[in-house]
């Protein structure tokens, strides 16, 4: 209703948004998302109960509070113990916003003059690349997981190239 300075705080929501394609050949998918979550979600302004805090660890995106992100995979399901997905990644991250104290500078400006921010809010980072992902399940109580990942941008990791390897085993 824009009546007074509270009235202004930006909107806080997330949206998630897929398309994709299954089989467009036998065990071939493809897959575009689109991830976007405002950099006021899971804060609060008051109480430090109200955010999404659980043993201080965030309740919410793994991305945290404000980014977006915009993928585009290709997943090769080669029988259902083997798949192997290859994809482009783009990120951009501003100010996590979670842990802090919440942003009112919106209570700065008047009705008349109205309140923006830019998105993501605060200094931003950017992160972008290819990963490679494989999964294989030899027998039912052991999984192997490989992920291989290169950065052209890599924001806040140390190295732009990435291996990871998992293995699991089920009692």
């Amino acid at each position: 209703d824009n009546k007074e300075p509270k009235d202004l705080e930006p909107t806080e929501y997330g949206l998630n948004w897929s398309a994709g394609r299954k089989n467009l050949v036998p065990g071939l998918h493809a897959l575009f998302n689109y991830t976007r979550v405002a950099n006021r979600t899971f804060n609060a302004p008051f109480l430090n109960h109200e955010k999404f805090i659980y043993q201080n660890l965030p309740i919410g995106h793994y991305l945290g509070n404000n980014f977006w992100e915009m993928r585009a995979q290709l997943t090769y399901e080669g029988n259902p113990d083997w798949w192997i997905q290859a994809g482009y990644y783009h990120r951009r991250f501003g100010e996590e916003a979670l842990y802090g104290e919440f942003n009112t500078d919106f209570l700065n400006a008047t009705v008349a003059e109205g309140y923006s921010e830019a998105f993501p809010f605060g200094e931003t980072r950017t992160q972008n690349g290819f990963q490679l992902k494989s999964y294989f399940t030899p027998v039912p109580q052991l999984t192997a997981q490989l992920r291989l990942a290169y950065w052209l941008e890599a924001a806040d990791l140390p190295e732009s190239f990435v291996l990871g390897v998992a293995l699991g085993y089920r009692l």
